[in-house]
């Protein structure tokens, strides 16, 4: 499955690389059930997070850690608008997982961020890596 000419458009490919980069650090601790925990665990949309926190333009509003710590899984609607994304929990495309939401993939699904930052590729980089 693949998505359309028109969402490619829209989407902030450097930032969704900036994503994929951050999902592959080795020592990052991974969550699941909520964005954060409060022992520095995160889940993939977390990290999606702060990656806008330290990239946005000084005019957007920076998403506070309290806002992030045992909240239910969806990027905040100014996060998705920067990623260019149509939905707070965008569909990933795995060749290991079925179709799913991101925080179905971190939660349900148990993907690494490895297997994570492979369905964000595979998604919404094939032809712009």
């Amino acid at each position: 499955m693949t998505i359309t000419e028109e969402v490619l458009e829209g989407l902030n490919i450097d930032a969704i690389r900036l994503w994929v980069k951050a999902l592959r650090e080795p020592n990052r601790k991974q969550c699941r059930g909520q964005l954060a925990d409060e022992f520095g665990g995160q889940c993939c949309l977390d990290v999606a997070i702060e990656i806008y926190n330290k990239n946005k333009d000084n005019s957007c509003r920076t998403i506070l850690p309290h806002e992030r710590i045992n909240v239910e899984e969806s990027l905040p609607e100014e996060v998705q608008k920067w990623f260019g994304f149509y939905d707070p929990d965008p569909t990933l495309y795995s060749e290991s997982y079925e179709t799913c939401g991101a925080s179905t993939m971190n939660d349900s699904k148990a993907a690494s961020f490895a297997e994570i930052a492979d369905a964000v590729e595979n998604t919404f980089l094939k032809g712009n890596v």
